[in-house]
């Protein structure tokens, strides 16, 4: 007899799909949590796959006399006592989501079972899902890394069934390869309609020709984002991406958005089903698919012809856009035939940015896109100053600063600042319904020693209207006594930066020594 676990609706396919493949005439129990049945009301049709289905809350009583392992080990211990069955008697104990409650109630007890990546390509992004419990669970991913729940490390673990195709890199430990969207490709016609069936009542979707599948997470809902800047993100990476294109939203299960007043002129797929069916629901499949920080993607984007991603970082700087599409459209009128060499910068921003307005590089002279130096690899502020103090002529390079951390500035290479142009990004309002923007004036930094640069740079003109955030922004131009009172507010900030730097390094010093 074997054991299924799932509590998402992906996990819930995988089950359904690895059951029939591989334990097609074995005795299946399938145990899901409420929030499936919440999705799926008709889940008793389950039973045409599992001998018995067990549903459960998806969290046990909260406790303040047992420790979470304890009280996971009553909880579970209580629930196969109702259903007249022991944990021991299972010849395989499959687990989707081993980081929430059932698979520390295995791991507590050194209990066997098999990890299911807890969606495609996780496995070598296990990051995500230690972020996403950081704030919501603390006390739960404080036993999950103990425990090595997020990455499947634990010694309870038999192996790891994942996506090789969806990593970052080659995962090699104990690990089995599992695609779900080709493995139920590979099922009898007959058996994939019933699987199908179970989850949407719908043959074939009709949408235009050559349209853009755009899958949305439900930000909101998990609190990684307020609703207003779940609803700014998407409003500011449709402007930004795609604004010629047709756009289909596919929204997350979870994710109740009300995209067709935001988007009226998207078609949305409000049908709940696994986005895994995805490549055989078209009369006309699109021609790419997108999202930004979907990990549904990585199952999908070998079917497709073309891919558009963001990873999880935007969700935390998507508000710098206007700051990287500044940035761009200066090389493109400054130094057009310049490589882009970025230090610290959302890489995913400023690729598909030059992938939606056509920006080539050459390799006359470099032009620096720099941003987070905590993010920038081995780079540090030395390293910038050093940086800038050794550039050619025809290099220069743009300071995003979405951190506010000015690290081209240094008291004792006070010329870096002189050769530094403020840019001005002013925003204006062109509506009051549906707007969630802010207003506030930007500024990003210019770095040229070339002062004929430099002079574009400070009487380059630009507007863009994005019409989804209702929104205008333009550069805006600046009286040489209004410039100096910028670089003035520019050079106190960075000074107010550069202490607090000093100040931090000071103490992890001092932490470093203590040791």
């Amino acid at each position: 007899m074997y054991l299924f676990h799932a509590i998402s609706t992906y996990q819930l396919l995988e089950m359904i799909v690895f059951k029939t493949k591989f334990h097609k005439d074995d005795k299946c129990v399938l145990m899901i949590t409420d929030t499936v049945v919440d999705k799926f009301p008709a889940y008793k049709k389950l039973d045409s796959f599992f001998d018995e289905i067990i549903v459960y809350p998806i969290a046990p009583p909260p406790s303040s006399k047992k420790s979470l392992p304890e009280n996971c080990s009553s909880f579970f211990d209580s629930i196969f006592k109702k259903h007249k069955l022991s944990i021991n008697s299972f010849d395989e104990i499959y687990v989707g989501c081993a980081h929430y409650y059932f698979g520390i109630y295995l791991a507590s007890y050194n209990i066997p079972f098999v990890f299911f990546e807890d969606a495609a390509g996780i496995q070598s992004r296990w990051d995500i899902l230690v972020n996403i419990e950081k704030e919501k669970y603390p006390i739960k991913q404080r036993f999950n890394l103990e425990l090595g729940l997020y990455d499947g490390s634990n010694p309870a673990v038999k192996k790891i069934i994942c996506n090789h195709n969806s990593q970052t890199d080659e995962v090699k430990r104990n690990t089995e390869h599992f695609d779900v969207v080709a493995t139920f490709l590979e099922l009898d016609e007959s058996i994939q309609n019933e699987v199908r069936e179970f989850f949407i009542d719908i043959d074939k979707i009709d949408i235009p020709e050559n349209a853009t599948l755009f899958l949305t997470q439900h930000l909101a809902n998990m609190q990684v984002l307020s609703f207003d800047d779940h609803v700014l993100l998407y409003q500011l990476v449709f402007d930004y991406f795609f604004k010629d294109k047709t756009v289909v939203l596919k929204p997350h299960p979870d994710d109740i958005m009300h995209y067709g007043i935001l988007f009226p002129k998207c078609q949305i797929i409000r049908q709940r089903f696994p986005a895994e069916f995805l490549p055989v629901m078209f009369v006309n499949k699109p021609k790419e698919i997108a999202t930004v920080s979907s990990t549904a993607i990585f199952n999908l984007q070998n079917s497709f012809d073309e891919t558009f991603f963001l990873d999880t970082r935007t969700e935390k700087d998507f508000k710098a856009l206007h700051r990287y599409f500044v940035a761009l459209m200066l090389h493109e009128a400054i130094a057009k035939d310049a490589s882009i060499l970025q230090i610290g910068v959302n890489e995913c921003i400023i690729n598909e940015l030059c992938r939606a307005n056509n920006i080539t590089v050459g390799d006359t002279g470099n032009f620096y896109i720099i941003d987070d130096i905590e993010a920038g690899g081995d780079f540090t502020r030395e390293n910038i100053i050093s940086l800038l103090e050794n550039m050619k002529p025809n290099d220069s390079a743009i300071f995003i600063n979405f951190k506010n951390d000015y690290c081209f500035y240094d008291i004792n290479h006070k010329e870096i600042f002189k050769s530094t142009i403020p840019i001005t990004i002013k925003k204006r309002k062109q509506r009051d319904d549906e707007f969630y923007s802010d207003t506030n004036t930007e500024t990003i930094y210019f770095y040229s020693k070339n002062e004929e640069y430099r002079k574009m740079a400070e009487n380059m003109e630009l507007n863009k209207t994005l019409e989804n955030t209702g929104l205008e922004i333009s550069l805006e131009s600046l009286t040489p006594e209004q410039r100096q009172i910028k670089a003035l507010e520019g050079t106190l900030k960075a000074t107010e930066a550069r202490l607090l730097y000093y100040i931090n390094r000071v103490k992890e010093l001092e932490n470093e020594g203590k040791k």
